[in-house]
């Protein structure tokens, strides 16, 4: 059984929040948007192994879409 909720400000500012049943894991994040870049932080924390951090970077070329 897996599960999840995201809950983002203006827009810009994403906090993401979840957890398995599979492997016992809870797991947590947060992200940056704007025009062009994107950031995204997470945690996973696995209960018979070491907590995982991850961090993710993207950048947009080009014209930006427009949001509606």
């Amino acid at each position: 059984l897996k599960g999840g909720v995201e809950y983002q400000f203006f827009k810009k500012v994403s906090f993401r929040t979840g957890f398995n049943l599979g492997p016992n894991s809870v797991h947590g994040g947060i992200g940056y948007q704007s025009a062009r870049l994107y950031i995204d932080y997470a945690m996973h924390f696995f209960r018979s192994l070491l907590s995982t951090f991850q961090l993710a970077t993207s950048y947009r070329f080009g014209q930006p879409k427009k949001q509606e």
